[in-house]
């Protein structure tokens, strides 16, 4: 199984220390890329998961692809503000024509 951890900001050493830790398998660090065997790739992303939480929550998610796992670095939500969609019309223009404030 291999992790790419290209947009990972953190210590990939680090990151690798506590997968194995948790995992109990040996795992291969080549430049921003890891490799493990011999673990399903639920557990790996499971575990992959908490540990990237460990380190920066919500910072980061795991997405997998055909036997291969890559971290993200998650971008910021932006709160939709309200949209003013214009005036409510005045009391005249809403009553019907023989209102006696009414202009037109």
């Amino acid at each position: 199984m291999n992790i790419d951890t290209s947009e990972f900001e953190g210590s990939i050493d680090e990151l690798s220390k506590m997968l194995q830790k948790k995992l109990q398998k040996e795992i291969a660090v080549q430049g921003n890329k890891l490799q493990i065997d011999d673990v399903s790739t639920s557990r790996i992303r499971d575990v992959l998961r908490q540990s990237l939480y460990k380190l920066e929550p919500n910072a980061y998610h795991v997405i997998s692809k055909s036997g291969s796992l890559k971290v993200k670095k998650s971008k910021p939500r932006s709160h939709k503000s309200k949209q003013k969609r214009g005036v409510p019309p005045s009391a005249p223009r809403t009553m019907p024509y023989f209102f006696p404030g009414r202009l037109s």
